[in-house]
């Protein structure tokens, strides 16, 4: 499949009268759309002085994919932490944060692992997202010689539906005790409620 056609977008659905199983088709859709060559045309370009590789946690009761993004020229070193989570809980792959988390990990320099959390569907609430964030927050930490980072200098970073999962994590965080050096939230999703659409903001 060529990158034009595996980026070929559908029309956006109407979400008022969609099924579920067409919400999944188009996420599928999408999703593949968002991991196309074509899309780095929108999405950006990979910073060259980034080495990335996918890895697999085992995590409790679960193997989750994560994708690892080094500084080329810090890898002897013990570097700064920043686990990354995109945004949009219902749609996206880690790749098409290729561009920002190279970037950060080659300007950092840090270790970036962006987490390819399971997706907003029903039957997968948002807190089964929130737990595969902590736990790769958690597996990191307690595994941080072997993956080369600094725990006492480790940041949790989101965008929209990803910076509510980085804030819960935060929480769950201060809570058991680990400081986090930073939190970085980027037009954050923070309210979940049935009144989120009554916002200024929102309404805007």
């Amino acid at each position: 499949m060529s990158g034009a056609t595996a980026a070929a977008r559908l029309p956006a659905p109407d979400f008022d009268t969609i099924t579920t199983e067409e919400l999944l088709a188009h996420r599928e859709a999408e999703n593949r759309c968002r991991a196309s060559a074509a899309a780095r045309a929108i999405l950006g370009e990979s910073d060259p002085h980034a080495a990335i590789a996918w890895q697999e946690l085992a995590l409790p009761g679960r193997d989750l994919p994560v994708r690892v993004y080094r500084s080329a020229a810090g890898r002897s070193a013990v570097l700064p932490l920043v686990v990354h989570v995109h945004g949009s809980g219902f749609v996206g792959p880690t790749t098409q944060c290729d561009r920002t988390s190279s970037h950060l990990t080659a300007r950092l320099p840090a270790v970036v692992v962006p987490v390819e959390h399971r997706l907003l569907a029903p039957g997968n609430p948002l807190m089964d997202t929130v737990d595969d964030g902590w736990d790769v927050l958690d597996h990191l930490l307690r595994h941080a010689d072997e993956w080369g980072v600094d725990p006492s200098r480790t940041a949790v970073f989101g965008e929209s539906c990803g910076a509510l999962i980085s804030a819960l994590r935060a929480i769950r965080a201060r809570r058991a005790g680990l400081e986090l050096r930073a939190q970085v939230l980027v037009n954050p999703v923070v309210d979940v409620t049935g009144a989120a659409f009554d916002h200024p903001s929102m309404a805007a």
